[in-house]
């Protein structure tokens, strides 16, 4: 995300599991971004039970519950036209599908899922989402895998 963000780009995080400041923290660590080019470049949605306060100098945007889908994908829409740049390169993260599955049901996240990411790609954007193995049943892992156009694995070990 941060590599988008300093080539030009804008980013979206959709916090399911993280907080906004965990993001904020996460893309100014290291041969990170300012917090000035976070605050003007990247939007991030808190549907995380997380209540974290970083004021109003950046773009956060609370969600009651991570149940709620639908004021998730909301906000998804009104933020990616915020967002978009002229060229509409924008970067979207949902981190992490596995705790939307906690709350909701697998049909639920997939049916969500399905039209947020179709949305998003359907104005340019890249998007990435994380999925812990073994949260959901494997049909329904399947399903999920599915809407996207590849998957990356990667083991702790």
């Amino acid at each position: 995300m941060a590599r988008g963000v300093r080539g030009g780009e804008s980013a979206l995080v959709v916090c399911f599991d993280n907080t906004p400041e965990d993001v904020v923290s996460a893309l100014t660590e290291g041969p990170g971004l300012s917090s000035s080019k976070v605050a003007s470049d990247v939007g991030i949605v808190n549907a995380s039970v997380n209540d974290v306060s970083l004021g109003d100098r950046f773009r956060v945007f609370d969600i009651d519950s991570p149940a709620d889908l639908t004021g998730v994908g909301m906000r998804i829409g009104k933020e990616l036209d915020g967002l978009a740049d002229e060229d509409g390169r924008v970067r979207v993260l949902y981190d992490s599908i596995s705790t939307a599955l906690m709350y909701r049901d697998g049909k639920t996240v997939y049916k969500f899922l399905r039209k947020a990411v179709g949305d998003c790609v359907g104005r340019g954007a890249l998007v990435i989402a994380l999925l812990d193995t073994g949260i959901p049943e494997e049909y329904e892992e399947e399903r999920i895998l599915g809407i996207f156009d590849g998957d990356v694995e990667f083991r702790s070990e």
